[in-house]
């Protein structure tokens, strides 16, 4: 089944598509910009794209529903920076659904965002594409690389990243505790991340905003991010 979903991969090649439909859409083109990715030479770069009727099923208690609607897409790669799948942004979510893909491939999706020196000293790892897109953008130096991770990433994944110093920043929600539906107190998501990544120099940055919304909501210059990042704590 993997190898099949791969090879439709890279036979209808699916995300220069999506690139294309980009490029003649003027309403998606201002998505991307309005997420803080202006420079269209990066929408080719990362395969940033735009599906204007993309068709999803989901399996509901009264039975498959179909759902239509525009979708913002993303490449999505492995370590090694090839393309693994392709990442859907429903710009109608479908009730708590925001997020889908293309493919069942069953590799683990990861976000490069320095695709010309894919191993660095010094890393961001980031939540999820976006954030790690805009954060590496603004610093804009080929030294570093920056991951943006999966929504539940493996302790294999975590482990594999190649980096001798990285900054973590969680969104700040990851940083909390959380309630299960019987009533008990769960440990705050970034705590598996950052146990599994212990043993390595990582530090962890902690801001008010989402790593995207904060860099939107103030617009830091390169300068003042790459101080910020020098205040981040050691785990």
């Amino acid at each position: 089944e993997s190898e099949t979903a791969l090879s439709h991969l890279r036979d209808e090649n699916k995300w220069q598509v999506y690139y294309d439909n980009l490029l003649n859409d003027c309403h998606a083109q201002g998505y991307w910009r309005g997420a803080g990715i202006e420079d269209e030479y990066y929408w080719h770069y990362w395969g940033l794209g735009y599906d204007p009727r993309h068709e999803f099923w989901f399996d509901t208690e009264s039975g498959w529903k179909q759902h239509v609607t525009e979708t913002a897409t993303m490449a999505t790669r492995n370590i090694n920076g090839e393309i693994v799948n392709i990442k859907h942004r429903l710009l109608t979510p479908f009730n708590d659904t925001k997020y889908r893909m293309e493919y069942t491939t069953h590799i683990e999706p990861l976000c490069v965002a320095n695709l010309d020196n894919l191993v660095c000293d010094f890393a961001l790892i980031c939540e999820g594409e976006k954030k790690n897109y805009v954060a590496w953008s603004l610093l804009d130096n080929l030294n570093v690389q920056s991951y943006g991770l999966p929504m539940t990433p493996s302790d294999e994944m975590l482990k594999s990243l190649p980096f001798k110093t990285a900054v973590y920043i969680p969104d700040p929600d990851a940083l909390e505790e959380r309630t299960s539906k019987t009533g008990k107190t769960l440990p705050p998501p970034a705590n598996r991340i950052i146990e599994t990544l212990k043993g390595k120099d990582v530090r962890v940055l902690q801001l008010t905003d989402k790593l995207d919304d904060w860099i939107l909501r103030t617009l830091p210059s390169k300068q003042n991010f790459e101080t910020l990042l020098k205040q981040a704590r050691k785990i």
